[in-house]
Order: structure tokens, then C-alpha cells, then sequence
């Protein structure tokens, strides 16, 4: 029904498909704003929230995943994630995040820069996303995060034993994860 109600307010001949060229690598910080207008942002499983990209592709190349196959790494200006989520806060009333892209913290001071921008902000907006293990995301840096809004991480963990994690060529080692798994849990952020 949710689907029927938007499909009738969109204007099919007035969309524009606009195709780039495969080899072009597009600038994540020059998207205009997403158009929500006609979405009942309310009728959706996560009510107020807004669907967003910090990043495409991926600074690992894991053996057993594709992903750095498709995306050379990218990652937004955290200026730029922020005015998106100022904007839809101010315009739609949207409270939460998600950031759908595979790699959230793919640049780790982009992203405690985002966090330390939506403290100031000092609006309840809370968001979530993907994220690799990383030993250098500490006590300090995950505060940082829950302090800016940061509810939720999805981990790829993919193995405990270290030996499977080296033969994926993972560039990750189980303490830094047992570490990001205490740190995360001492602040408040839910890893899933």
C-alpha cells in the first residue's frame, strides 16, 4: 500500500536518467541533495530516516570479496555528509541515518571529523553504518563517534582464528577486533 501511495505522487515523465561514462570516477561531494519530497518519510520501518553514502568501494582488497573490483575507494568530505544530514534534519525531520555504503570508516579522521560536526550540531540525529576492524579506532576515537550520534557499526568480521583472517589477506588481527568489540560496547554503540 506504502508503495502504491508513493508511485502515485511521482511524475514518471518528468524523471531524468542521467548515465556517466564507466571509467568515470564521479565526485561524491558535488551530489545535489536527494529529493524526498512526496515520501512520507513516517511510512518506512525506520521512521525519519534517511538512506546516505559516506564512501564507495573499499581500502582493503580481502581476498574473498569483489567490492574493490567495481569502486575505486572514495570517500565524501565529511562537510559534505554533515550539510546532507543538516539538510534532511531541517527539511524532512529525519532523526536517523543510515549509511548504506560498504565502508564507513574507510578514512578515519573524515569520519571523526563527521562525528565531532553532528556534536555540535547538537540535534538528536543518530546514525549507523559499516566498518572495518581497525586498531587506531581506540577508547578515545569510538567516544567521539557515540558522542556525535553514532548508534550502531556492522563489523565484518568474517573469522576469530588469525590464520583464516591472514589467508583472506583481511590486514586485520583478532586483538585489534576483541578491542574494537570492548571499546565500542564501553561507549554505547551496538555492534551488529
Amino acid at each position: 500500500q506504502v508503495l502504491g501511495e508513493i508511485e502515485a505522487g511521482i511524475e514518471h515523465d518528468k524523471c531524468k536518467i542521467i548515465k556517466n561514462p564507466l571509467n568515470l570516477r564521479i565526485d561524491l561531494n558535488n551530489f545535489p541533495m536527494p529529493d524526498y519530497c512526496g515520501l512520507d518519510l513516517n511510512l518506512y520501518s525506520i521512521p525519519n530516516g534517511i538512506n546516505s553514502e559516506f564512501s564507495r568501494g573499499c581500502v582493503a582488497k580481502c581476498t574473498f570479496c569483489s567490492e574493490t573490483h567495481f569502486h575505486k575507494y572514495r570517500q565524501r568530505q565529511s562537510t559534505s555528509a554533515f550539510d546532507e544530514v543538516k539538510f534532511f534534519h531541517e527539511t524532512q525531520g529525519s532523526t536517523v541515518v543510515y549509511f548504506v555504503d560498504s565502508l564507513i570508516n574507510g578514512n578515519l579522521k573524515e569520519l571523526r571529523n563527521f562525528a565531532n560536526q553532528m556534536k555540535e550540531f547538537d540535534k538528536k540525529v543518530s546514525w549507523l553504518g559499516y566498518a572495518r576492524h581497525d586498531g587506531r579506532m581506540n577508547l578515545d576515537y569510538m567516544k567521539d563517534l557515540a558522542d556525535g550520534g553514532c548508534m550502531a557499526l556492522n563489523f565484518g568480521c568474517e573469522s576469530a582464528s588469525q590464520k583464516v583472517l591472514d589467508f583472506m589477506d583481511k590486514k586485520v588481527k583478532v586483538e585489534e577486533m576483541e578491542q574494537n568489540f570492548e571499546d565500542i560496547t564501553k561507549v554505547g554503540i551496538v555492534a551488529y
